[in-house]
């Protein structure tokens, strides 16, 4: 039982690696100026995984506040993002 409890460890430490490696091969980078799928800009925060097993992580943006500056409000943008090319 031991050596299956070691073999379990071994393989959710081998996905936290593959996460972070997706996470840092990712595109698009924090702070980057977005548009989500409905058209609304945003700035892209980070990427999250809802667990060790999960195979899909969650886009997480900053919206703008009325005034059109960053909030500080990090939501889940369901539609995912594509960078803004600024010149």
């Amino acid at each position: 039982m031991n050596a299956l409890v070691k073999q379990h460890a071994s393989l959710e430490a081998d996905m936290r690696k593959a996460q972070q490696a997706f996470c840092e091969e990712y595109p698009i980078k924090e702070g980057d100026k977005c548009v989500d799928g409905d058209g609304k800009e945003c700035w892209f925060k980070c990427l999250r995984f809802d667990s060790v097993t999960s195979r899909t992580p969650h886009v997480i943006v900053n919206y703008p506040k009325k005034d059109g500056s960053r909030s500080n409000r990090d939501l889940h943008a369901y539609t995912g993002v594509t960078k803004i090319e600024e010149e």
